[in-house]
């Protein structure tokens, strides 16, 4: 969600997001509302932020894949700068 906050922030209408957690994943695909009150007000406030965004893809990946995306989204946030030798940016079709 922390994601979604920043990208609205600064004006990004279309957001590639991933997750590990395939409840959080199933919260937020399916149309079933959600029976833990906890699990329903996070579906409720993410789903708000999605309104702003144009487009919006959501991917439930292995905790072993989350790590490429992540450091790639703090690269174009600007959370982090990094060197032009580094693999993941070089293969970005974003970044490169």
């Amino acid at each position: 969600m922390d994601g979604l906050v920043e990208a609205i922030r600064r004006n990004i209408k279309r957001v590639y997001a991933f997750t590990n957690s395939q409840i959080l994943f199933d919260q937020i695909t399916n149309e079933e509302v959600p029976e833990n009150p906890l699990l329903m007000a996070l579906r409720q406030r993410i789903l708000e932020h999605v309104k702003n965004l144009e487009h919006l893809v959501l991917k439930c990946v292995p905790d072993v894949n989350l790590e490429p995306p992540l450091h790639l989204a703090r690269v174009a946030i600007g959370g982090v700068h990094d060197a032009k030798s580094d693999p993941t940016v070089e293969n970005c079709l974003i970044c490169s």
